[in-house]
């Protein structure tokens, strides 16, 4: 697992041990961020189900101005700080080993917003995936022009309206299928 693009490019990645994360494919990560390039430099980003980090890496290498991760293993907690260090990154994140339910929660509270937002909740626990959105349409932290990518499985279908997240792209990768919200235009 490598860092695609940016200063980092080129670096290999550690991934927790175990079965209990799964990190995103090559192919997953630069079409991700191919769609999202032009968004990404100062970009504030959240990676929620963060893992490895990889992905919240991979933004800070492109030019986030703000990544903060949410991961609720200790172990991947420490698996994110190891990759930060690989990639020689000392500053512009916040890592919060949390229940992303409890963080959303926080960060709504605290008035954070978001111009891009990344979920990759478990692929075991199936009924995760619309709570978490609906938590996250409530929290009310995407900006205005702000995107929202959820990785899931293939086959699943997800709704297309989560409160003010409107569904207008999902792509297919593999065993996955990232499904892509903005806020209503109303």
């Amino acid at each position: 697992m490598k860092v695609i693009a940016g200063t980092a490019k080129g670096r290999n990645l550690i991934a927790p041990e175990g079965f209990d994360t799964r990190p995103v494919t090559s192919k997953i990560k630069e079409a991700l961020f191919s769609s999202w390039q032009f968004l990404i430099p100062g970009a504030d980003f959240l990676d929620l189900f963060a893992g490895s980090g990889s992905i919240g890496i991979e933004a800070m290498s492109r030019g986030a101005a703000n990544v903060v991760f949410v991961e609720k293993s200790k172990r991947a907690v420490e698996v994110i700080k190891k990759n930060l260090s690989i990639c020689k990154f000392t500053n512009g994140f916040q890592i919060y080993q949390n229940d992303v339910f409890d963080r959303l929660r926080l960060l709504n509270n605290s008035g954070a917003s978001f111009d891009l937002i990344y979920l990759d909740p478990p692929f075991t626990v199936a009924e995760i995936f619309i709570p978490v959105m609906e938590a996250l349409a409530e929290a009310d932290i995407l900006k205005e022009d702000g995107i929202v990518g959820i990785r899931t499985p293939k086959e699943m279908n997800i709704p297309d309206d989560f409160g003010k997240l409107h569904k207008f792209k999902k792509k297919k990768y593999g065993i996955s299928t990232i499904h892509f919200y903005s806020l209503n235009e109303e």
